[in-house]
């Protein structure tokens, strides 16, 4: 199994944001320092990458694997994550990183409970979607929705991030039961319970 490098130890990154009541950030990173585009690191938040110039070499929970162009990378809560230009080929990588309350706080009961579930503690999505991948045009088509909301900061901005994030939580929430990985709602409330007492 690939290590990070010895000379790069990951650290917990402070998002700009935290403590804040709109708990989500863009990024848009194209220069390098050391070969890094993103030096390893972690936080409590779930970001997601979107590769617009590859391909980039990705370190996400001690897993290496190579992203390419177009390609979008989830990275859960908790999850130590880096990312490398190839052979010093040019890269560019745009993402959102949030808190995971902000999808929590938009619904109650067994939907928040079970988006909590999702984001927070488990390591169930796959840690790439390719363009051959379903559900990809739609986590592309709201990313760049996030993203252009972000910058341009309109009326209702907060509003319209919130519900794109909604629907990615949403998207990834389905896949994950249509492919048969989902809890039984008696099996989800014993799940939540023990988080919420531990």
């Amino acid at each position: 199994m690939p290590q990070l490098p010895v000379h790069k130890e990951p650290f917990q990154r402070m998002e700009s944001f935290e403590g804040t009541r709109f708990p989500f950030r863009c990024t848009d990173v194209t220069k390098t320092r050391d070969g890094y585009l993103v030096f390893p690191h972690w936080h409590r938040h779930i970001e997601i990458i979107r590769v617009l110039q590859g391909p980039v070499q990705v370190t996400l929970a001690n897993k290496m694997f190579t992203a390419f162009e177009s390609d979008i990378i989830y990275i859960g809560s908790g999850q130590v994550h880096a990312v490398q230009t190839t052979a010093g080929s040019p890269a560019h990588i745009r993402g959102v990183v949030f808190d995971p309350l902000l999808v929590t706080n938009l619904s109650e009961g067994f939907d928040s409970d079970y988006h909590y579930l999702l984001y927070s503690n488990w390591r169930h999505t796959p840690d790439k979607y390719s363009d051959s991948h379903p559900l990809w045009e739609k986590l592309n088509a709201l990313l760049i929705s996030c993203q252009q909301e972000y910058v341009n900061q309109d009326i209702g901005s907060e509003v319209m991030i919130r519900a794109a994030v909604y629907q990615i939580a949403t998207a990834l929430l389905r896949d994950f039961h249509q492919n048969g990985r989902g809890l039984q709602r008696g099996e989800l409330a014993k799940a939540t319970a023990h988080i919420w007492t531990h």
